[in-house]
């Protein structure tokens, strides 16, 4: 049931169109306030913040539409080397000046994380974790309480596991393994609360 909740609601934007230069801006955020500018997308006066993103950054504001509201907003760092890289991407799909999609890149370029707003209310329902370009972890708000309920755990980037936290507490209570074609071999229960299998069939 969950998967099919989340189908249409979270497909990723791969081609973003390219804008006419005009509608680029840029700048450095040299200080405190040019840099919350920078990140804060929806304008409601809290910034946007991401843990790899610093003051001194390139910030690129891109209004895809013509509209004259901010639709992409890139954050570039500077290396050793002189390259630019793409550290912070903040995306609003529907243009109603909320965020939607934000992802996070390490200084070599890969791709470290991915929230995304897919009922398009402020608020992540669904993140993406990632190591060596791979993903690791999802974490999903599968009823959309603004709790992250629903765990997927990859290895080698195929579903090895999903964590369920039912009744809303904070720990996993309901475990399925599956195998390495993707099914489903057994399951866990957690019976007296404290977040630990008790029960495996």
């Amino acid at each position: 049931m969950i998967s099919l909740l989340f189908i249409g609601c979270f497909n990723k934007p791969t081609d973003i169109p390219e804008p006419a230069q005009q509608q680029i801006k840029e700048i450095i955020a040299e200080d405190m306030e040019s840099f919350q500018q920078g990140v804060d997308l929806n304008g409601d006066g809290v910034p946007d913040t991401a843990s790899n993103l610093e003051v001194g950054m390139k910030v690129q504001k891109i209004d895809i539409n013509g509209d004259g509201q901010v639709d992409v907003i890139n954050h570039y760092k500077t290396r050793d080397d002189g390259t630019e890289m793409l550290m912070y991407k903040s995306v609003d799909m529907n243009w109603d000046g909320k965020t939607d999609v934000q992802t996070w890149f390490n200084i070599n370029g890969e791709i470290e994380k991915e929230a995304m707003d897919g009922d398009f209310d402020g608020l992540s329902e669904w993140v993406d974790h990632y190591k060596g370009n791979k993903l690791i972890m999802s974490e999903i708000d599968s009823d959309f309480d603004g709790k992250y309920d629903l765990f997927r755990i990859y290895k080698s980037e195929r579903l090895e596991e999903k964590r369920y936290d039912s009744d809303g507490d904070g720990k996993i209570d309901f475990w399925q393994y599956y195998d390495a074609n993707g099914a489903l071999i057994s399951t866990g229960r957690d019976n007296d609360g404290d977040g630990k299998v008790d029960e495996r069939n």
